[in-house]
């Protein structure tokens, strides 16, 4: 992962350098804006990025590969939205990196659903938190899934901040493309 960062840095760094600074003179007639990280506590004191997801659960269903509604589901607070009626897709919200405390709530939830969709969601997610998640998949029912999401903002100059998301803890088979599952998965 890291080394994609450093491949996406570097190569910005040399369209950055090749065209000189957007606020000079661009080179070669191209102007390029500056790509800068913003915090999640700058855009949303104190109340994180939940109720905005809530709001806006299909940008997280883009990363998941789900197709997440607006809904309560469950009768689950942290709930943002559900991929079929009464299937809520829940969500536990870290600021910092994801603490043991958060990560057994976000196993407990399990003792209230049926079936659903669980995402730890935080700037970064550690291995241990990452395996912790593996486990809980292959442990439950597959009726309900854990997944953790790296969650950034990131901003060009001054426009509105964007929400990156990236994947990176699922149940088995969730970083396959539709056209590397099997046919069981594919059908089922």
């Amino acid at each position: 992962m890291s080394g994609e960062k450093t491949r996406i840095s570097s190569s910005l760094e040399e369209v950055v350098g090749a065209a000189g600074p957007a606020t000079g003179e661009p080179a070669g007639g191209l102007q390029l804006g500056r790509l800068r990280r913003v915090e999640a506590a700058d855009v949303f004191p104190g109340e994180g990025l939940a109720p905005w997801l809530k709001a806006n659960p299909e940008l997280l269903g883009e990363a998941l590969r789900l197709q997440i509604r607006p809904g309560q589901g469950a009768d689950v607070p942290e709930a943002i939205g559900e991929i079929t009626a009464g299937v809520p897709v829940v969500l536990k919200s870290a600021e910092a990196e994801p603490t043991e405390t958060e990560l057994r709530d976000l196993a407990a939830l399990v003792a209230d659903l049926d079936a659903g969709v669980l995402v730890l969601l935080a700037p970064a997610v550690p291995d241990h938190a990452r395996e912790r998640l593996g486990k809980l998949n292959r442990n439950t029912t597959r009726a309900i899934v854990f997944y953790g999401v790296e969650a950034e903002l990131w901003q060009i100059d001054d426009s509105v901040p964007a929400p990156l998301f990236r994947v990176v803890a699922g149940p088995d088979g969730w970083d396959r493309t539709p056209s590397q599952a099997t046919p069981a998965q594919a059908s089922g």
